[in-house]
Parts: C-alpha cells; sequence; structure tokens
C-alpha cells in the first residue's frame, strides 16, 4: 500500500514539476472527453424534450400514417408525405365503427407559403383539419379561437396560426383578426396556439409551426383531399389497446387486407424516436472521441520524454532493489493520473458548455451520472493503453547502464 501511495507522490510532484508541458499534454484528452460528455448531455435533453412533447399529447392519442413503418428503423415526418393511402372513407368509418374512440381528426399537409405584407413566414407548416384536432391533440390556445363546426360547413376563409408563426410575423402584437395570405387566398386570422416550453422538432417538422384552416377550405384551394395523418384519441388511457385494433380492423377492411398504414401509439413513437436520437448521439460522440487518440498519443509522448529523462532515477530504483514491475506500475501510475486530470478537467468543460449551450441555444442538454463514469472509465482506458508502451521501455532499462546516464 505504501509503494502505490509513493507512486503516487511521484506521479503528481512530476506532472506539476512541468505544469504547462502536462496541460498541453493532456488538452487532447480534455477536449476529447468534454465534447463525448457534451455530445451524450445533449441526445440526453433532447430524448427529454420530446419525451415531454410527446406526452403533453395524453396517453391516448393515436397516430395513424400512410405507408408501413418499420418500427426502430424510422421516425420521420415527412417519410411518407408522398404516400397517398389513408381515404376519407377511413376517417368516417373509424368515427362510426370505432367505438373506443371519441375524436378523430384528419390531417393534409398543404404545400404554400403564408405571407403576412409581403413577407414569408418561414416557420408556417400549412395544414388542414377539422375542429375535433384541438382535442385529439390537446391543444391550447394563446388567443382567439379554434376553428369550429361553422368553419367547416361555410368553407370559411380562416387560420389558426402557430405561436412560432405568430412570433416570426408579429412578435408582441395580437395577430387575431389580422390578414394572411395563402395560395393568392385571403385568409383571417381567428386564433393563435399556445407557447409551449418544449417545442418538438423532428425530421423538419416544428409543432410550433403547425397552422390550421379548415379542411373544407383547404379542399377548395388546393383541389387535393389527400390525408397526411388521422389522429385518434382513445375515451380512456385503459381503451387505447382496443381502441388501436378497432382502427386496424377497419381501415384493413376499407382496404381489402393491404396493410399500407401504420398505427402508433405514445409508446410507439417515444421508443422510436429515443431509438433515433441514441444512434446519432452515439454516432456523434463517437467522432467526437477521435480526439481522445490525439490525446493519448499526447501522454504517450511525454511519457517516453518522462523515462528519458528519469533515466538515472530508474538506475538508482534498480540499484536499491527496485523490480521491473516496479518500475513499470510507477509509470503506469503516472500516465493514468494524467489522463484522469484530464478526464476531470473534461468533465468540468462539459459542464461549462453545457451550461452556454442551454442559456444560448433552443437545446437543454442533461449530464447524467453515468456520463461521468463514462468520462473517468475512458480516461483511465487511454491511460493504460498509452501509458503502457513508456512504462515497459522504463521497466526494461539496463541499471547499470541508467546510472551512466547524464
Amino acid at each position: 500500500m505504501k509503494m502505490f501511495l509513493d507512486n503516487f507522490k511521484i506521479a503528481f510532484n512530476s506532472i506539476f514539476s512541468n505544469k504547462a508541458r502536462s496541460f498541453l499534454t493532456v488538452l487532447g484528452v480534455i477536449i476529447g472527453v468534454g465534447s463525448v460528455v457534451l455530445m451524450l448531455a445533449i441526445g440526453e435533453g433532447a430524448k427529454n424534450s420530446v419525451s415531454k412533447m410527446i406526452e403533453s399529447f395524453g396517453t391516448n392519442v393515436i397516430f395513424v400514417v400512410p405507408g408501413k413503418i418499420e418500427k426502430g428503423k424510422s421516425f420521420n415526418p415527412v417519410a411518407t408525405v408522398g404516400e397517398n393511402t389513408l381515404t376519407n372513407k377511413d376517417v368516417e368509418d373509424i368515427q362510426k365503427k370505432a367505438d373506443k374512440i371519441k375524436d378523430v381528426a384528419p390531417i393534409s399537409l398543404l404545400g404554400g407559403s403564408l405571407v403576412y405584407n409581403k413577407q414569408i413566414a418561414s416557420s408556417a407548416i400549412m395544414v388542414s383539419s377539422t375542429p375535433a384536432l384541438a382535442d385529439a391533440m390537446n391543444g391550447e390556445l394563446g388567443g382567439g379561437r379554434y376553428i369550429n363546426d361553422d368553419d367547416i360547413n361555410n368553407k370559411s376563409k380562416v387560420v389558426v396560426i402557430g405561436s412560432a408563426v405568430k412570433d416570426e410575423l408579429f412578435s408582441d402584437q395580437d395577430p387575431v383578426g389580422k390578414k394572411v395570405t395563402f395560395r393568392d387566398t385571403t385568409l383571417e386570422i381567428i386564433g393563435y396556439t399556445k407557447k409551449k416550453e418544449q417545442n418538438f422538432q423532428f425530421g423538419g417538422f416544428s409543432f410550433a409551426g403547425f397552422s390550421t384552416m379548415p379542411r373544407t377550405t383547404a379542399i377548395d384551394i388546393t383541389k387535393s383531399d389527400q390525408i397526411f395523418r388521422i389522429i385518434c384519441k382513445a375515451d380512456s388511457n385503459q381503451n387505447v389497446d382496443a381502441a388501436v385494433s378497432q382502427i386496424k380492423s377497419t381501415i384493413l377492411d376499407n382496404h381489402k387486407g393491404t396493410e399500407d398504414f401504420s398505427v402508433l401509439t405514445q409508446d410507439d413513437i417515444l421508443g422510436i424516436a429515443k431509438d433515433i436520437l441514441d444512434l446519432l448521439t452515439i454516432l456523434v460522440a463517437s467522432i467526437a472521441a477521435i480526439s481522445l487518440i490525439v490525446g493519448g498519443i499526447g501522454i504517450m509522448n511525454m511519457m517516453l520524454v518522462t523515462v528519458t529523462e528519469r533515466t538515472r532515477e530508474i538506475g538508482i530504483r534498480k540499484a536499491v532493489g527496485a523490480k521491473n514491475s516496479d518500475i513499470l506500475i510507477q509509470f503506469m501510475i503516472e500516465a493514468i493520473v494524467v489522463s484522469f486530470m484530464g478526464g476531470l478537467l473534461g468533465v468540468l468543460l462539459a459542464f461549462a458548455a453545457s451550461f452556454a449551450v442551454d442559456r444560448f441555444t433552443p437545446l437543454s442538454p442533461v449530464i447524467d451520472l453515468n456520463f461521468i463514469l463514462i468520462a473517468f472509465s475512458i480516461s483511465f482506458i487511454v491511460g493504460v493503453i498509452f501509458g503502457l508502451a513508456p512504462a515497459i521501455r522504463a521497466s526494461r532499462k539496463d541499471p547499470i547502464e541508467s546510472l551512466r546516464y547524464e
């Protein structure tokens, strides 16, 4: 035990005897560990944001999308835009036959820009639907009202804009009553959605940009009744599975047994989204980890120089009885201590960077205790791998030749 403590003391004395060189040596480890922890933290924050946003819809919300989505492989909202397998009959039959469903809202994605005073709303995603959408998605308004049955029956030229569109075009002004243009058609703004803390944004879609007009009005303008999604809401959380079965059965009957659609619950979407985010996080963190190799090479070079500088010391220790294994352990400990210090500074860098990212960007990184453990594990591995060669060289030095070294 005393020998290990002595080795640690020697290691710290060696490191702090040349602070500038030691710092430059571990700089690669600092940047590498800091980058890896930051990427993991950003990924964890993104998963939390996605979870909160999807959970805000309610556990009894069910999404019906055209095309067959392979769960675990893709969760891209634009992936099935070109598919046109869902029909108005599907919507009507779900309303009639699925008694476990209380709200059914078809959504159509509309191509075109929303314009106010010659300014194009870049954040706007134009969709059309029915009054049931607000209840199905637990939508909250920041002001005004949502589309109603009269708007559907009268094909009213009205729109409910998203909170992001409201901020972009009107800032702090009340947009209700203002006129905007969509495909050369003038629409009156009758309401705007409430701004939420978590804005779910994935695959090019931001729910804060969703701007909704009556479905009948949109069909008149676009001459198309293509359905992008069907949003359903089960009458209770306990009946979600039964509702999913009813939806599948109804649409399969309409499509003559062809399963050219997918039915996704909140758990399905959460699972798919988290799988994709995990994969992206690991990929980005792996790229960031490349700098750890540079840091490890730096540690190895420093240790090789240290071995040369301390050749006479090695000879003296061997002359008084130190074994090769004692020398090997001493230099391995020095390499690991150097790498650990780099890991510690890297974690501190990650905390500082996470604070800056949280403060100045829409991202909210979350540093989990496991990430810190990963950081120190990486530091230990780097120290062992890149400290081994110098330690072996030191342990194999001939004591007589070492004592002659000047």
